[in-house]
């Protein structure tokens, strides 16, 4: 099968090589403390690459074999960043991949017939001044400044989600307003992409309706968050302490409401 053998030099003394064909590239294992003059058998300068045409073996006394390479060396001045953009293109874009094997092919069959392998050797220019990509910046800028908000907002809500909760024990109006906020705190912690916040506020709305005496829901919500995260891969404490302590006032409440409507019951029989 044809294909280009690219040989990728860098500034640390560190080589790649990426073998390229019609079909796929494929990556070679890093190549570290090789100097440029081990890896390059010709000159060299800042930047540029070499194409060797593999042909004509030659049998040697010993059972190798030696390949009578034919060398077309050229030139290139080319950046680290526009490289980039050439190695992402070529594993991506299937017909320019195909485009530029069929160049290079033809490029070397009019120089040298018969070529069936091409090498190209690259070494990566850095320079002086990095290009700064200004677009990619303003839409990192624009997501920590989201992120900050929304901690922010869940900051506050957190605040005020605590004290209505404290207060619906004796209110349910503030009850109500708990459950509220934490249905607020649970979009915002949808949109962070923090499945222990999103646990988190789930137990917080079973808290809600543990004081509103809505005591099914609360235990099927407790019961799903406690063995999501005991079947998890690294289960958070925190988690499941709180799931057990939110059990606990289901149980308490619980009874307390059935304790209560026993004697309603009583008294209405009297």
């Amino acid at each position: 099968m044809n294909y280009i053998r690219i040989i990728v030099f860098s500034s640390e003394n560190t080589c790649e090589t990426l073998y390229v064909s019609f079909d796929h590239v494929a990556i070679k294992a890093l190549i570290e403390n090789k100097s440029h003059c081990e890896m390059w058998d010709g000159d060299f300068d800042s930047a540029g690459f070499e194409i060797v045409t593999h042909h004509d073996l030659i049998a040697l006394p010993d059972g190798d074999q030696k390949s009578n390479q034919k060398k077309l060396k050229f030139r290139l001045v080319q950046n680290v960043l526009a490289f980039s953009y050439f190695i992402y293109i070529l594993r991506h874009s299937n017909s320019y991949r195909q485009r530029v094997v069929s160049y290079w092919f033809k490029k070397a069959e009019n120089l040298v017939p018969r070529t069936k392998n091409v090498s190209l050797k690259i070494t990566l220019n850095y320079s002086a001044q990095q290009i700064i990509d200004h677009m990619w910046c303003e839409r990192i800028s624009h997501l920590v400044m989201e992120r900050a908000e929304l901690d922010n907002a869940m900051s506050w809500l957190s605040t005020l989600g605590g004290a209505y909760s404290a207060l619906g024990d004796h209110f349910s109006h503030c009850a109500d307003m708990a459950g509220r906020i934490s249905l607020q705190q649970f979009q915002l912690a949808l949109r962070l992409g923090d499945p222990s916040t999103v646990a988190r506020c789930k137990l917080y709305i079973a808290l809600s309706l543990i004081q509103k005496n809505k005591f099914k829901l609360a235990r099927k919500i407790i019961e799903t968050q406690y063995h999501l995260c005991l079947n998890s891969t690294s289960p958070d404490i925190r988690l499941l302490r709180m799931c057990k302590g939110i059990w606990s006032k289901l149980r308490y409440e619980r009874y307390l409401y059935m304790k209560a409507g026993k004697k309603s019951h009583l008294s209405v029989n009297v």
